[in-house]
């Protein structure tokens, strides 16, 4: 902000971000830091680097992979959604994001069970398996 001579009206005005979410982030006593996605969603729409603020926040290549346990994600997003802190409004948009994620990661599943089968069905008989 200081950057660019802007007002935390301003930075909140030009990035999106919401007011609230804005000061939790300033907030040293927030339970509720800054997310990977917010972090780039902001930078993108200001035009700046990212990954001088992710330096700064001490963030690695690593925490902005995706989830390596979507069932600890689900579970972490549902967390922040039912803390008493979220607006009501972050609440409705984090609770469908969350039903979105379930039913994409159970369609998963089943698409990756039924690749299975339908692979097993095809090597039924050893004879046809690779490298016989």
């Amino acid at each position: 902000m200081t950057e660019h001579g802007w007002s935390v009206s301003d930075f909140i005005r030009e990035s999106g971000i919401s007011r609230t979410t804005v000061y939790e982030w300033l907030d040293e006593n927030s339970n509720r830091p800054p997310t990977v996605v917010l972090v780039q969603r902001y930078a993108q729409r200001l035009g700046v680097p990212y990954e001088p603020y992710a330096e700064a926040l001490g963030w690695t290549e690593a925490a902005a992979a995706p989830p390596k346990d979507p069932e600890g994600f689900i579970k972490r997003a549902r967390e922040m959604a039912e803390h008493e802190d979220t607006p009501e409004e972050e609440r409705i948009i984090l609770l469908a994001r969350i039903e979105a994620a379930e039913m994409h990661l159970k369609n998963a599943r089943d698409s990756e069970r039924r690749f299975e089968e339908l692979m097993r069905g095809v090597f039924e008989d050893e004879k046809d398996a690779p490298g016989h």
